[in-house]
């Protein structure tokens, strides 16, 4: 009976090993992770607001007081909204008669939008990003604001340049100059990750094939080239005019001319439009239209598997129309207008897709979908495990069911044996 119950102890031992090997692999990540950040590198959750835009978590002043920033790669400053601030919607702001540390300078500045301007003075205090903790940290505190939309600030990542080493109020700029990034990199990774990393770049992505855009105007904004747009095998050849696209994380989808409207209708949406399940509605005050459908365009999967490619040279980019899809209105995030003269990416274009931005060399690396294949692998790697933890269960359940059943059969063995022998005593003939 021993030597079973050694061996049901063994097969539990190769379970428990097979388990802690499993575990051995996801601390091996995390110590990647504590590995990235003594290069210099730093990485930040983006958490996605009701407006459809992203935002970073950062605290402010001496008593660290929360703000959600919202994470933009259309323009350089970080900005946030004093607790005084007139006219001003937010739902976080900074008092800074809370904050020892806070100092006040007498340079205002102003900043314009589509839906408002803000004003403001350069502020100093000391700030904390992620693992973070820079002190004497240039921002704009905003006193007077006429932008209807509710949010707590922005803080910038675009490429704008500024001559004198210390005077920037650029975020990136900042960190590098406090030396607190070696390069002035930061790779935007929502599909993968959900996260943002600055400073040094993770390597999961370096077997990735990825295609270089160098932004190669003195403009601040992050610019890609593409020569065609391709809808189901149909082109749309885009003028040398107009072949400069913006990317743009504070924009909540993807803004193209009026003018391609017709194009779309006639080669994506022209039969959901013949079957009411879609149209085109109008905004006449911004001359702004998009398409909106009903529910039921969710069970419509042949449509959402359609990509929009955008091609230049022998390149390619896929915006897949999932990705597109708002989930609150059924509405989709293509819109059209004449109101801007730009070409923007925005939103959907993060979320399909792993860009990263080189502010020294003033290039866009964006990695092709090769993710989807890792998540693939990834979750056939735990499938692998499961298997495994599974085999090894059955195959212990299988022993000790064996072990039972041998033991019942040498006691009925025995029972056998003993009744024969006591029958044979029993019924012997008397001499």
């Amino acid at each position: 009976m021993f030597k079973y119950g050694l061996f049901i102890i063994i097969i539990i031992q190769i379970y428990n090993i097979e388990l802690d090997l499993i575990k051995i692999e996801t601390n091996n990540s995390k110590k990647d992770k504590r590995n990235l950040i003594k290069k210099q590198g730093y990485e930040n959750i983006l958490s996605k607001l009701s407006t459809g835009l992203y935002h970073i978590n950062i605290t402010v002043g001496s008593n660290n007081q929360k703000l959600n920033l919202i994470f933009d790669t259309g323009s350089s400053l970080i900005w946030f909204y004093d607790k005084e601030c007139l006219n001003c919607h937010y739902n976080n702001s900074f008092n800074t008669k809370e904050s020892n540390t806070y100092k006040n300078s007498s340079i205002e500045k102003e900043i314009k939008y589509l839906s408002g301007k803000i004003k403001g003075n350069i502020s100093v205090d000391n700030i904390q990003f992620s693992n973070i903790k820079i002190q004497n940290f240039k921002f704009i505190l905003i006193n007077n604001s006429t932008l209807n939309i509710k949010i707590d600030g922005i803080i910038g990542f675009n490429k704008y340049k500024e001559n004198n080493i210390g005077t920037s109020i650029s975020f990136i700029d900042q960190l590098y100059d406090k030396r607190k990034i070696e390069k002035k990199k930061f790779l935007c990774d929502i599909i993968n990750t959900g996260k943002i990393y600055i400073g040094e770049i993770p390597n999961h992505l370096s077997k990735n094939e990825g295609i270089v855009f160098v932004s190669k105007y003195s403009y601040n904004d992050w610019w890609i080239n593409f020569d065609k747009i391709i809808i189901k095998n149909n082109s749309y050849l885009i003028n040398k005019t107009e072949q400069d696209i913006v990317i743009d994380s504070g924009t909540n989808g993807i803004i193209f001319p009026l003018k391609l409207l017709d194009f779309f209708k006639n080669n994506l949406f022209n039969d959901l439009i013949k079957e009411n399940i879609c149209k085109i509605k109008n905004d006449d005050k911004i001359n702004i239209s998009h398409f909106e459908c009903i529910d039921d365009i969710r069970k419509n999967k042949t449509f959402l598997s359609n990509n929009i490619s955008f091609s230049i040279e022998n390149n390619s980019i896929d915006i897949p129309m999932n990705y597109l899809l708002n989930k609150n209105d059924y509405s989709f995030s293509l819109y059209f207008t004449d109101y801007i003269d730009k070409w923007i990416f925005g939103i959907p274009f993060f979320e399909s897709h792993s860009i990263l931005f080189d502010k020294e060399t003033e290039s866009i690396t964006i990695y092709k979908t090769k993710f989807v294949q890792k998540k693939k692998k990834v979750n056939n790697q735990k499938l692998n495990e499961t298997i495994a933890v599974g085999i090894t269960m059955f195959i212990f359940i299988c022993l000790i069911c064996g072990s039972f059943w041998y033991l019942n059969k040498q006691r009925a063995a025995k029972r056998i044996t003993k009744d024969m022998i006591e029958s044979n005593i029993k019924y012997r003939p008397i001499v």
